[in-house]
């Protein structure tokens, strides 16, 4: 039985991240933790899992939202059609970026 592999692609991002979103419409994807800023990277992972220089420093993200939950952001959405992105937080707040 033949076996397949798939090429996993990676991007180091910041410490304590535990939220990402992807958004389709812009191309960026979205992460957040411990300091509950929302971050935008412009890069998709591309990076060699086998190669990741793990000496290195992750790549700034392109643009911080400051304006993010105060607690952790925990699940997100975006809607191609009507080109908006939203986020819910532990802080009980919704969230509606376009």
């Amino acid at each position: 039985m033949p076996q397949s592999f798939v090429k996993s692609m990676v991007r180091k991002v910041d410490p304590g991240s535990d939220f990402i979103m992807c958004n389709t419409f812009t191309k960026h994807y979205f992460v957040s933790g411990d300091d509950n800023v929302l971050k935008a990277y412009e890069h998709y992972p591309s990076d060699d899992f086998n190669k990741v220089d793990y000496k290195k420093p992750a790549v700034k993200p392109g643009i911080e939202l400051k304006d993010s939950h105060s607690l952790a952001t925990t699940v997100g959405t975006s809607c191609n059609s009507s080109k908006i992105m939203v986020t819910g937080g532990r802080d009980g707040m919704i969230i509606v970026r376009n």
